[in-house]
């Protein structure tokens, strides 16, 4: 079990003035994060390189970081992440928030730029960070001049809403039903797969998080499990972009 938090002081409902209260807002919310935190229940795999990218992406993004969302009792959500090899990463992710429900799907795209080497030889982490700031905002197609340099390259998602015309409370329900909540965090396997295709989910009702790393084999019942889940999601949600 692991324990994680993340706030930000935007909507804290207040303004105070002076470095005082500032102090005071921050401690606030500091002692907040950690109440939360306590609550927060994880189950995850460790050292998933596949997972951890997929957290990270998420929350890079728009949707934020799953575990640390602000989110009623009564609130969940679901992303599937589904990693293709050489075709790259996809993801469906279906929420409720406020008995309201959306649904996205989502493409990684690898953004990359060169920096020369006469910036690159003394560039600071924090020179970096703006960079990839920059390529967050705008994806930026590689030149490399003959100088050579360094590539700073980042995953992004691109998010396309989906349209409300399907039974997202139905489908909840049939994927909640195929086992989202019982499969493993990962699954013992005796060789490795080669081919790089694998699952990620996560999902979180309230206070619960739980995320698997599933490669795609047709060898446990997890592995059945995943895959019905994988394609109850894409007949429902479709057709996708």
């Amino acid at each position: 079990m692991t324990e994680r938090s993340g706030l930000t002081a935007r909507g804290s409902g207040f303004v105070c003035v002076g470095l005082a209260c500032a102090l005071l807002s921050i401690c606030g919310l500091a002692t907040l994060g950690e109440a939360q935190t306590a609550r927060l229940r994880v189950s995850e795999p460790e050292n998933s390189f596949s997972l951890l990218a997929a957290q990270a992406r998420g929350a890079g993004s728009p949707l934020g970081d799953l575990r640390t969302r602000r989110m009623g009792p009564t609130d969940v959500e679901l992303r599937l992440w589904y990693n293709a090899g050489l075709a790259g990463t996809t993801g469906l992710i279906l929420r409720r928030q406020h008995q309201r429900w959306t649904a996205w799907f989502a493409r990684v795209h690898s953004c990359s730029m060169w920096i020369p080497d006469a910036v690159a030889d003394t560039i600071t982490r924090t020179s970096v960070a703006r960079y990839e700031a920059q390529l967050r905002r705008r994806c930026v197609d590689p030149t490399r001049s003959d100088g050579g340099g360094r590539l700073i390259q980042i995953d992004t998602l691109a998010l396309v809403p989906l349209p409300a015309t399907h039974n997202y409370a139905r489908l909840w329900r049939d994927v909640e039903a195929a086992g989202i909540w019982t499969l493993p965090p990962m699954v013992p396997r005796a060789g490795h797969t080669m081919d790089g295709h694998s699952y990620q989910l996560e999902v979180r009702q309230g206070t619960r998080y739980r995320a698997s790393h599933i490669e795609r084999r047709m060898e446990t019942e997890a592995d059945r499990r995943i895959q019905r889940i994988h394609s109850l999601l894409h007949a429902r949600l479709g057709p996708l972009p």
